[in-house]
């Protein structure tokens, strides 16, 4: 799956991560739409690992085990 990476100093660069096991009440995402929100301008500026956002818009592509969507 892809992710964007914020690198730091206003770069983003979008990078592939296997598919995260899914926990029983978890769904999985296929993102249609995502947006950067002030509480992520830090992030933006400065970088961080891992995958990080909040604002997203899609369908369920996959629940967990005893997940309902």
């Amino acid at each position: 799956m892809h992710f964007a990476h914020f690198l730091g100093n206003r770069i983003i660069r979008i990078e592939e991560t296997d598919k995260p096991q899914l926990g029983a009440d978890e769904v999985l995402l296929k993102v249609d739409s995502c947006a950067i929100c002030g509480s992520e301008k830090s992030i933006f500026l400065k970088g961080k690992e891992g995958i990080t956002g909040h604002e997203v818009s899609g369908i369920v592509a996959e629940k967990g085990g005893s997940a309902k969507a």
